[in-house]
């Protein structure tokens, strides 16, 4: 033990070296300021990313507002910011007399699962410092100091968010830390031709032993896993432009584009073709 520093403090130092040397990686996917054109949407949306949502000013008679999945109704409020996490289906009823930031982002442990994945709801937040940020951001010109900025916003609404998580939430993620082996080889030869098995000795185990350990500390067996990993890749390049159905399902290491269909309905509850046009309906930025 060093001079100085107590049991309980270095155990703390130890703690926060195995977090240190978590990857988490910060992507922003869309940024976008300004007024909206009037949009009054006839049913829910729910996009693959995060979405903060800041309202500078608007008019006092003016009826902005959010309609959630359980048909409660946020009034989008000047000097609040919104977060809607990925995958959570919203109507965001809006028109010019309201003035906006919005950016979507994902914030990925070991760059593949997002650390609000398990957000469920719309979060609401009304802090000073969120609402300096955002003006700040929405004076700027361009420049690389404005995508430092935009960095800096998600990082906050992130920094948070986290102290309201759910109890044991975090903890999730750091029990996923001893795999680490694992998603990173799940992330270079997890496709539609993978077997499971080929991760038990990443961990020096047997299947079995590794099927009941890995179930236990991360609550979800390994193929439940292996799949969602799949998912999440197959849904961020359906939406690339220049990806069809076929194209996913080629890469995505699927003998046919029916296969990877069924893969994906059963993993999302809609086809691929289905998802990739509510994308192009609503946009990415949407």
């Amino acid at each position: 033990m060093e001079p100085g520093i107590s049991k309980t403090e270095e155990h703390s130092l130890e703690h926060w070296d195995s977090l240190l040397k978590t990857p988490l990686s910060l992507t922003v996917r869309h940024f976008a300021k300004g007024t909206y054109t009037a949009r009054n949407p006839k049913q829910l949306t729910a996009l693959h990313v995060n979405r903060v949502f800041s309202v500078l000013s608007k008019e006092a008679s003016a009826d902005e507002h959010i309609v959630c999945s359980d048909g409660h109704i946020l009034p989008l409020e000047p000097g609040c910011t919104y977060f809607i996490p990925s995958d959570c289906p919203v109507c965001m009823f809006l028109d010019q007399r309201l003035r906006f930031l919005s950016l979507q982002f994902s914030l990925e442990i070991f760059h593949a699962i997002d650390l609000f994945s398990g957000w469920k709801d719309v979060t609401v937040l009304k802090l000073p410092e969120l609402l300096s940020a955002s003006q700040n951001l929405f004076t700027s010109s361009s420049g690389p100091e404005v995508l430092l900025q935009i960095h800096s916003l998600a990082w906050r609404v992130a920094c948070q968010l986290l102290p309201h998580c759910p109890p044991g939430y975090l903890e999730a993620f750091q029990r996923l830390a001893p795999y680490r082996k694992v998603v990173e080889y799940l992330q270079k030869y997890g496709d539609g031709s993978f077997r499971i098995t080929n991760l038990a000795p990443l961990m020096g185990m047997t299947y079995s032993v590794f099927y009941r350990k890995f179930t236990r500390d991360i609550g979800i067996s390994p193929k439940t896993f292996a799949q969602r990993l799949l998912c999440d890749r197959a849904k961020k390049l359906l939406e690339l432009p220049d990806h069809n159905v076929k194209t996913v399902a080629d890469k995505l290491g699927f003998g046919e584009a029916s296969a990877f269909s069924r893969f994906f309905q059963k993993c999302t509850g809609h086809s691929p073709s289905a998802y990739r046009a509510q994308i192009t309906k609503n946009g990415v930025s949407g």
